[in-house]
């Protein structure tokens, strides 16, 4: 049965037979079977193969055959983050851990040179072991010296979660999915998505426990200069939120 669509392809539930394990296959969508598109879908399933780490989607092969491409992966059987904030937001523990989870994912990422840019609840699957990251159909490669993805490369992602970066397709950085996870972090506590809380200034926190507030506010900062320095930073702040005062 067919699990879900994005741009790229179709993610379609099947049983691999020989190992006798559930698993989901993304088959490149007709629309896109040109010689371009199968690259970028090959580009995208390489990219997963690239990390190993449990709060990232494993990938286990690539098929190509009779003009069908398509790769098979780990199959999450559980709900998204976004199917679970339909019942209210998390606790304060509870958004520390799942950004603690995230930013393990993300850290193994962004050393094997890659930048998410589509950081969102929809992406971010509820396992036993914790939150797993999937779903990398646009993500980009870092180049240069400053660590950065190209301008040409920027400007997609998914409006309500986009970096200022991002919006203005400038130049994206690994502190451009720092500033996703944030928006996520952000919603995930209040229920509330964060670009739609702004207008609300200082009151958008009002929800948000004290500790919790200064670490997302820094992940949030429009300057990405003035964010966390990675992803490793941010997660150990979020570790010593949990030894302060809830309030302040």
């Amino acid at each position: 049965r067919e699990l879900g669509r994005g741009g790229m392809g179709v993610v379609y539930l099947a049983r691999e037979v020989a190992l006798r394990r559930p698993g989901a296959v993304k088959v490149l969508r007709p629309e896109l079977a040109t010689a371009q598109g199968a690259h970028a879908f090959l580009r995208e399933a390489q990219t997963l193969a690239r990390i190993r780490d449990p709060h990232v989607r494993a990938i286990h092969r690539i098929l190509e055959q009779d003009g069908l491409s398509c790769y098979i992966m780990e199959y999450m059987p559980g709900a998204t983050l976004h199917d679970r904030l339909r019942t209210g937001p998390l606790s304060s523990a509870e958004v520390r851990r799942l950004g603690r989870d995230l930013l393990t994912g993300l850290a193994a990422v962004h050393e094997a040179g890659i930048i998410h840019r589509d950081i969102k609840p929809g992406n971010i699957f509820l396992a036993p072991h914790g939150a797993v990251l999937g779903d990398f159909g646009i993500a980009s490669g870092i180049t240069g010296d400053e660590g950065t993805t190209s301008p040409t490369q920027a400007g997609a992602g998914t409006p309500d979660y986009m970096a200022p970066e991002q919006r203005e397709a400038g130049p994206l950085t690994s502190r451009t999915d720092l500033y996703q996870v944030g928006a996520v972090l952000f919603e995930a506590a209040t229920g509330r998505r964060w670009f739609e809380a702004m207008a609300r200034g200082a009151g958008a926190w009002a929800e948000v426990s004290y500790p919790l507030r200064r670490v997302l506010r820094r992940a949030l900062e429009w300057d990405e200069g003035r964010r966390w320095r990675d992803a490793r930073a941010f997660s150990r702040a979020l570790e010593g939120a949990g030894r302060l005062p809830q309030r302040a």
